[in-house]
């Protein structure tokens, strides 16, 4: 539209002239032309822009995933070692039948792992939210986190079923609204 209006302006100026062209409409023509060619200049470098920011998100949406398998990684990692200093103090006996040194060692570490358990929660918790808010690839997820989430709450016991259980109570929301999208459930309230 404005290169339009700028061409019927240099054409008006240059019509107005009876003597044919003087030096106003030569430099009427030339704002014009300068205006038209700075108009195509910005447009390319607009687009350019547009193009590089969208390959920026997509990096920055690559960085995210990554770093959120690491940390659940990691935080399954940490249970999991939790649970053999756990079994190496216990070879095969109950926690009341451990003598008082062991049995106080045996509490640091059972400690050690409900927060090591909580720690994985949260990571699946932090990515979920950021699923349900569309920041990271929800195919890619959903094909690497299904079945560690669905095995998650559907837990029928331990510190894991203690924290998610009930939903209602539960500080994992976005943990559980992924699950009731991933397996079509309607939100039970009384669970």
């Amino acid at each position: 539209m404005a290169i339009l209006e700028l061409l019927s302006q240099a054409t008006a100026a240059s019509q107005l002239a009876s003597n044919g062209p003087d030096n106003a409409d030569w430099i009427a023509l030339a704002s014009a032309v300068v205006s038209i060619l700075a108009l195509l200049v910005t447009i390319y470098f607009a687009r350019r822009a547009e193009s590089a920011s969208k390959s920026a998100n997509s990096v920055a949406a690559g960085q995210a995933e990554t770093q959120l398998r690491a940390t659940i990684t990691a935080s399954q990692q940490w249970v999991q070692q939790c649970n053999i200093q756990i079994i190496t103090i216990r070879k095969d006996r109950k926690p009341e039948e451990l003598p008082p040194d062991e049995r106080s060692v045996y509490d640091v570490h059972l400690a050690n792992y409900d927060i090591a358990v909580e720690q994985q929660l949260n990571s699946y918790e932090d990515a979920c939210a950021k699923y349900l808010d569309d920041k990271i690839d929800r195919q890619r997820f959903k094909k690497s986190c299904a079945i560690e989430l669905r095995d998650l709450c559907e837990k029928k016991s331990g510190t894991i079923h203690k924290l998610l259980h009930p939903r209602v109570t539960s500080n994992y929301k976005a943990i559980w609204a992924v699950y009731e999208v991933w397996n079509n459930l309607e939100p039970n309230p009384g669970e």
